[in-house]
């Protein structure tokens, strides 16, 4: 076998290892604070996972805790003061564990309500509040009827060492 089809073997080995290290071993706390690029595929070496709780076909209340990874999703529709009537949904994302929510990732909120209007889709640029540490959107919602829900889905990327993109879904009502 030639030397230079042994390099090119060992880089392939060195590669997968690397890998597979990124995977197995947590980063640790507070490790590459600085901005991140966008996920990339996990044969660079950045962890691709999506985690995807589904939606709820019953609300869990006016409060939902959704836990990710490395993150907490909460959401809360507060109750019109008369039916029909105006109110707010807020959904907030707050990153944990020495991770922070990707910056140069976009952030995308899709709603639906039932016997409520909501804002379909949303991004970064519409939200109250967003920092490497948390994002919180307050949404309008007009509720029309008795037993009004909004269902949810939040697609995000938290970084560290590695950046994980995750999908997390929620379902709220009165």
């Amino acid at each position: 076998m030639s030397v230079r089809a042994i390099h090119g073997r060992l880089l392939v080995l060195a590669a997968v290892l690397s890998v597979a290290a990124c995977k197995k071993n947590p980063p640790e706390a507070g490790a590459n604070n600085g901005r991140d690029p966008a996920p990339q595929t996990a044969d660079s070496g950045v962890a691709q996972a999506t985690a995807d709780t589904g939606v709820a076909q019953v609300a869990s209340g006016p409060r939902a805790q959704v836990p990710g990874e490395h993150c907490d999703l909460t959401a809360v529709i507060a109750a019109p003061a008369a039916v029909p009537g105006a109110s707010t949904i807020e959904v907030e994302l707050d990153a944990k564990d020495g991770f922070h929510i990707n910056e140069l990732d976009d952030v995308q909120l899709q709603l639906e309500g039932s016997n409520a209007t909501v804002r379909a889709e949303l991004a970064r640029t519409d939200a109250t509040e967003s920092t490497q540490d948390k994002i919180k959107f307050v949404v309008p919602v007009q509720v029309s009827g008795a037993a009004a829900s909004v269902r949810g889905r939040l697609r995000f990327s938290v970084c560290a060492s590695v950046c994980i993109r995750q999908r997390l879904a929620f379902n709220v009502g009165l």
